[in-house]
């Protein structure tokens, strides 16, 4: 796609006073010097920033006449954002480490400033700073971020962790941010929750069991044979059903979320434990069996939540 002059960005307003930016924009070499809105001074080559921006690249079309002033015998742009934003920025772009963005707001200000000088470094900013603690951390925020700022798989990603929120906490944390998100791409990440929450329901309903792995000398799961035949006790019947039964009820709308319902089991293992003592044939198999069930469980949860796509314009 072209771009006009009538898209180049306005100059900043410089500061007073300029300091020199760290390696490698420190080379008296360069070609151009990019003043950051706090006053740092970066000196940049143009072929870099040309083939990393059509922004730039059409800025350095116009006559030095053009640019907001002069540094010795270098022209001199004075630049919108900060140094840490223009540090991170020009990084990206220069064939050096990867910076590691270390807050929300300067990961938010880096990918608007790619995104206004349309440089195609998304992937670079996601992976310097989304990593699996901060995406677990804030699932529904990168969410956010990925559909304002059309990041395809961070939108994926974050989804899938947002299975670990229950419903009414991605209500009311949406609810809250309404103004950085459309209401359609809102409705969308509620629709996933519900399906995944829905087809996990189904693992209880469609069939009983029939998703669990074939008995075996390391996955023999006595509940599976004693409570279904002649001579099961009630308590043996009532100790696994009471556990199930929870289980299910953990994938409705007012659960934990698909991908907490596993680690809830494990909390609530030991009553079960208990409640098994209570049929002789279960009781030494008891704690192996919910292991056993629990591992089963969470990579059907897994498979189940695989088939089911976020609905996406990106």
């Amino acid at each position: 796609m072209s771009t006009t002059t009538e898209n180049i960005v306005p100059p900043a307003k410089p500061a007073t006073t300029t300091s020199k930016a760290l390696k490698p924009f420190d080379d008296e070499d360069a070609d151009i010097i990019l003043r950051s809105s706090d006053g740092v001074d970066f000196y940049v080559y143009k072929l870099i920033l040309t083939l990393a921006s059509p922004i730039f690249r059409d800025m350095f079309l116009l006559p030095d006449s053009a640019s907001d002033g002069r540094e010795g015998d270098k022209a001199l742009v004075d630049m919108h954002e900060d140094s840490d934003v223009l540090d991170a920025l020009l990084r990206l772009c220069y064939p050096t480490t990867v910076p590691k963005v270390l807050t929300k707001k300067l990961f938010y200000d880096v990918i608007s400033a790619a995104t206004k000088f349309q440089m195609q470094l998304y992937e670079k900013i996601v992976s310097s700073y989304v990593d699996e603690a901060a995406l677990g951390e804030s699932p529904l925020e990168f969410y956010i971020l990925a559909q304002r700022f059309g990041l395809r798989k961070l939108a994926r990603d974050s989804a899938r962790k947002c299975l670990g929120l229950s419903l009414d906490v991605i209500i009311t944390q949406g609810a809250t941010n309404l103004e950085l998100i459309s209401g359609r791409d809102y409705n969308r990440i509620l629709r996933y929750h519900r399906r995944c929450s829905e087809a996990c329901l189904l693992l209880f309903r469609r069939g009983g069991f029939s998703w669990l792995p074939k008995q075996s000398p390391s996955m023999d799961y006595v509940f599976r044979v004693h409570h279904q035949s002649l001579d099961a006790t009630e308590a043996c019947k009532k100790w696994w059903l009471n556990h199930t039964g929870r289980i299910e009820m953990a994938f409705t709308a007012n659960g934990p979320g698909p991908l907490s319902v596993v680690k809830a089991i494990d909390i609530n293992a030991t009553g079960t434990e208990a409640a098994a003592t209570g049929c002789g044939v279960c009781r030494d198999a008891a704690t192996g069996d919910i292991h056993n069930f629990t591992v089963a469980l969470e990579k059907q949860v897994n498979i189940e939540i695989d088939k089911i796509e976020l609905e996406l314009d990106l």
